[in-house]
C-alpha cells in the first residue's frame, strides 16, 4: 500500500458515497484497489464482501448503493481520520 493507493482509492470512495456516481463500473474499479492493496486492513473483509455483492438495481440478494456508500465511509475515515 502506498500513498497513492490510499489517495487513489479515497477519490473513488468519495466518487460513490457523495452519490455522483454509483455505477457497477466504478464499483468494480474500487474493489480491485482494495483486493490489489489493502489486505492487511481490519476493514478488508467487511468491504471486499460489500463490493461483491453490490449491484446498482440491488434486491434483498445484493447490497445496496446506500450500505456500500456507508461502508466506504468506515474506510475513508481509517485511511484518513479527518474524512467524512
Amino acid at each position: 500500500m502506498t500513498t497513492k493507493d490510499e489517495t487513489d482509492l479515497l477519490q473513488l470512495i468519495a466518487r460513490f458515497t457523495s452519490g455522483d456516481d454509483r455505477s457497477q463500473s466504478l464499483a468494480n474499479e474500487i474493489e480491485g484497489i482494495v483486493l490489489e492493496c489493502f489486505r492487511d486492513q481490519p476493514w478488508f473483509e467487511d468491504t471486499s464482501t460489500m463490493l461483491a455483492q453490490y449491484s446498482p438495481v440491488a434486491d434483498e440478494h445484493y447490497v445496496t448503493g446506500d450500505d456500500l456508500s456507508a461502508q466506504l465511509k468506515i474506510v475513508a475515515n481509517a485511511l484518513d481520520p479527518g474524512s467524512k
